[in-house]
């Protein structure tokens, strides 16, 4: 089996996560690449929130769809109440996880600054695989620009969701 990537891990975080009980895990990567079942399992270990930009963008638009156009004002607003929801949660000393694309650099900026010891995951797989993900569910491709100042990568291709989830963790220190 591969080795999973671990990038520029942070050790204050492990100090925050133990200590104050609370944490900011910025899940990130291209659709169908396996976010969201990573976050789930983090989320049962940690005891943390998982806030999906898929549920946000649910609530927001509920079953209507939108045009192209509007792309770029949907997207904003999706990612606000995300950051809006993380803000609230942290405040309340709850440890978040934040479970969407976060395809640019400046979104990722962005998150970064909800919690001064944030972790960045990027969770990817190959281009055959998540086309194969996307097929089944239907997904459409979108542009990412893939992070460079990482964590942690897990390939989701080359391991489990549950072996994914450990090495965040022992990346965590946790």
């Amino acid at each position: 089996m591969s080795q999973v990537q671990a990038v520029g891990i942070r050790p204050f975080l492990s100090f925050t996560v133990v200590n104050t009980g609370m944490a900011l895990i910025i899940m990130t990567g291209r659709s169908a690449a396996g976010k969201s079942a990573i976050a789930a399992v983090l989320a049962k270990k940690l005891g943390a929130v998982v806030l999906s930009t898929d549920e946000a963008r649910q609530e927001i638009l509920g079953k209507y769809s939108f045009a192209e156009s509007e792309r770029e004002k949907v997207t904003a607003a999706v990612y606000g109440e995300l950051f809006r929801r993380a803000k609230k949660a942290l405040a309340e000393k709850k440890s978040v996880i934040l479970d969407g694309t976060f395809y640019s650099a400046a979104l990722r900026r962005e998150a970064r600054k909800l919690d001064g010891s944030s972790f960045l995951v990027f969770v990817k797989c190959s281009p055959e695989k998540r086309c194969e993900r996307m097929f089944k569910e239907g997904l459409p491709e979108a542009v990412y620009e893939e992070p460079q100042d990482a964590d942690v990568t897990v390939d989701t291709e080359k391991l489990s969701v549950s072996e994914c989830a450990e090495r965040v963790l022992s990346a965590l220190k946790v």
